[in-house]
C-alpha cells in the first residue's frame, strides 16, 4: 500500500518529499523487539533519493495500522534525522551497554551513517545536512 507524498521547502535546498510503502510484519528482533510494521521510506529532492527501512510502533502493529498518515510519515521522517543527528553527534553508544550490546552497537552505528550518506544526496551534500535537519524538524514540530 502506496502512502500520500508530504512535502517540505528548505531554503537554499528546495523541496524534500516523504513517501512510504509497507514491506510487510517483522516477529521482533534485537534492536525492535516487539511485532511491528515495516516500510520503505522514501525521501527525495532534486538533488537525489534515499531510501530506508522504518519499522514502525508496536502499537500501530496491534491496532492493524498499515498505511502512514501524514502524521505517521512526518514521525518516519523524525526517526531518521534523529538517527542521522545521533550519528553525527556520536551519540550511540550512550544509547545501549557497551558490554552486552557491541555487536548491535556496531550495526547501529553502521545503519545510521548509511542513512546520514544518503541523506547527503537528498539535501546536496555535506554543507547542508544540518541546514536541512534544523529545518525539516522545525517543520514537523510547527504541525504537532
Amino acid at each position: 500500500m502506496k502512502n500520500n507524498t508530504i512535502k517540505f521547502e528548505i531554503e537554499g535546498i528546495g523541496t524534500i518529499n516523504v513517501s512510504a510503502t509497507m514491506k510487510g510484519a517483522s516477529n521482533g528482533n534485537k534492536q525492535f523487539m516487539f511485532p511491528h510494521y515495516m516500510f520503505n521510506l522514501k525521501i527525495w529532492s532534486e538533488h537525489g533519493k534515499m531510501s530506508v527501512t522504518f519499522h514502525d510502533s508496536h502499537l500501530n502493529f496491534s491496532n492493524n495500522v498499515k498505511k502512514l498518515n501524514e502524521e505517521a510519515l512526518c514521525d518516519a521522517l523524525y526517526c531518521v534525522l534523529c538517527d542521522i543527528s545521533m550519528y553525527l553527534n556520536d551519540e550511540i553508544r550512550g544509547c545501549y551497554d557497551e558490554k552486552k550490546d557491541a555487536s548491535l552497537i556496531k550495526q547501529v552505528e553502521n545503519g545510521c551513517r548509511r542513512e546520514y550518506e544518503k541523506f547527503m544526496a537528498v539535501v546536496g551534500d555535506e554543507e547542508n545536512v544540518w541546514a536541512a535537519i534544523k529545518s525539516l524538524t522545525d517543520q514537523i514540530m510547527e504541525n504537532e
